[in-house]
């Protein structure tokens, strides 16, 4: 065997030990510096290098692992500049480019972070060295991980820029919304911390292809939050001045009664109609005021509308043709506008406090590493939540759940299996189908059924797809170890996990763990 050959398990702990670094790394030039020094250690390189570009395709940092200016000189050659361009601007994934002159081998791989090539991996042998599959398909594999790295510290530094934006908007309107933002802003803080403890490969994988749709999630309750505090700020520099007053002073008397029974009535309704059945009501009600010879029907029927008002209004048109009576309902729409406010902060904090909990759970690791009683259900439901901003796109989900009760397991692991099944799932599918969830008890095991209904998987592989580094995405897009790793956590809680497939109809992956209730017994 070669000299530069890596025993299969050699490169198996190699590739865990180098995942494993990189997830601990908080500082970008860092994951240069430990990837290449641990490269040194493993292969029979030359030396490693890290090329990292601007915009503009300029080099704005350049790590080698060794202080030597004839390798400087080779990274920068000319006609290594211009394969570093071509490499830069190709549209392959994690495609390696080979260059070979009279003293080096040189390998040249993308690193990719948000789609795009700003950084290089390039590992220079022996001009004579042969290079074989094996090693080639770890430097992908290494490109992979660490552009995930990369990609993770953008995604980290988006989310910090949105949480002060929030911090700021809210601070700057009411108390009461600057006490749930500070909680909002902690439980943030919480997730950060917890990231940063993730140090299972296949795990921070699965967690950077999450983390854009979580905030995007995220995103949507606080746009809603920002909307909603600006309109009760307008609404009160609008009502809570002379004119306010004044309305107050000039209301006639007959008028008093018809107040409050707007105000009543919108406060106490539950507005939660489509826009098309609000275009519904809009239409009809001023259609009916139009037969009744009121005039300005149809900003009467959008202010009714808006407050929940569009049933039972017989009543109420008498009192539309007194004068100032307009203004009464004018006056009503914006009073009531601060009860719909709190609703829409309400109810968008409750949203975007369900994602930050769920992520945060899912993203929870026991260092311990010690079985605990947990709630399949319950970890199955949290890795749902962190991908409905797929799952919203088009995938029915269908749930049968049982009695399940609660096992002994390794909770933070079996999590990882969800999340693994439910992606392939989704892949499978293309973000198109129904995806199916049974669980439920039988002969002291708790069977866990996940299916869905993609391109199912081809016969001539159906004994590959547990094997390590066997995937069928696209190159970049996985590393092969996600079903056997799943493979191995459900080995070790002594349980099996089969499946069945139909080309273009679907695959389903049935998950058996033995019913534990303590540690070394099993319920009867």
């Amino acid at each position: 065997m070669e000299k530069s050959m890596i025993h299969e398990k050699k490169y198996y702990d190699f590739f865990i030990k180098a995942a494993q670094y990189i997830v601990g790394i908080t500082a970008q030039q860092n994951v240069y510096e430990h990837l290449a020094s641990l490269m040194m250690k493993f292969i029979h390189a030359k030396w490693v290098a890290f090329a990292q570009y601007d915009a503009n395709n300029n080099i704005v940092l350049l790590y080698c692992t060794i202080e030597n200016k004839e390798a400087y000189q080779h990274i920068l050659s000319t006609p290594n500049r211009k394969i570093m361009k071509d490499v830069l601007d190709s549209s392959f994934m994690a495609v390696e480019t080979i260059e070979t002159t009279a003293s080096y081998k040189t390998v040249f791989l993308p690193l990719y972070a948000g789609n795009q090539t700003k950084s290089l991996m390039i590992v220079a042998h022996k001009a004579s060295e042969k290079l074989s599959n094996d090693i080639l398909n770890m430097y992908l594999a290494l490109a992979g991980i660490a552009s995930t790295s990369i990609e993770r510290f953008a995604y980290e530094s988006e989310l910090r820029d949105h949480r002060d934006r929030l911090e700021d908007l809210v601070q700057a309107r009411t108390s009461e919304l600057n006490i749930k933002n500070r909680q909002l802003e902690e439980a943030l803080n919480h997730l950060k911390l917890t990231q940063a403890q993730l140090i299972e490969s296949e795990k921070m994988a699965a967690l950077g292809q999450l983390i854009a749709g979580v905030a995007h999630e995220v995103n949507s309750p606080l746009g809603a939050i920002r909307a909603a505090v600006d309109n009760i700020s307008q609404t009160l520099s609008q009502v809570l001045d002379k004119q306010f007053m004044h309305f107050c002073k000039n209301l006639p008397h007959q008028l008093d009664q018809f107040f409050d029974n707007l105000m009543s009535r919108s406060v106490s309704s539950n507005n939660s109609l489509s826009a098309k059945e609000e275009r519904k009501y809009r239409r009809s009600l001023a259609n009916l005021l139009d037969t009744q010879g009121i005039s300005e029907s149809s900003q009467i029927s959008h202010y009714l509308v808006m407050m929940g008002i569009y049933n039972d209004i017989e009543s109420l048109i008498p009192l539309f043709k007194i004068h100032h009576s307009f203004k009464v309902l004018e006056m009503v729409y914006k009073l009531s506008g601060l009860s719909r406010s709190a609703t829409i902060i309400s109810t968008a904090i409750e949203r975007a406090t369900k994602i930050v909990f769920a992520l945060k759970n899912y993203a929870h690791f026991d260092q311990q590493n010690q079985m605990i009683m947990a709630d399949v259900v319950e970890g199955i439901e949290t890795v749902l939540t962190l991908y409905h901003n797929q799952l919203k796109q088009g995938i029915e989900i269908q749930k049968y759940y049982g009695n399940v009760p609660k096992i002994f397991c390794y909770a933070d692991e079996l999590n990882q299996v969800w999340t693994n099944l439910i992606h392939n799932a989704i892949h499978a599918m293309n973000l198109k189908g129904i995806l199916t969830i049974r669980i439920s008890s039988k002969d002291h095991a708790l069977v866990i059924q996940i299916s869905d209904t993609g391109k199912g998987i081809p016969s001539e592989i159906c004994e590959k797809i547990f094997n390590p580094f066997f995937t069928t995405k696209a190159a970049g897009e996985g590393s092969g170890l996600g079903l056997h790793i799943v493979k191995n956590i459900i080995a070790k809680h002594k349980g099996t996990i089969t499946f069945t497939s139909e080309i273009d109809k679907g695959s389903c992956f049935i998950v058996k763990l033995p019913i534990i209730n303590e540690i070394g017994g099993q319920n009867d």
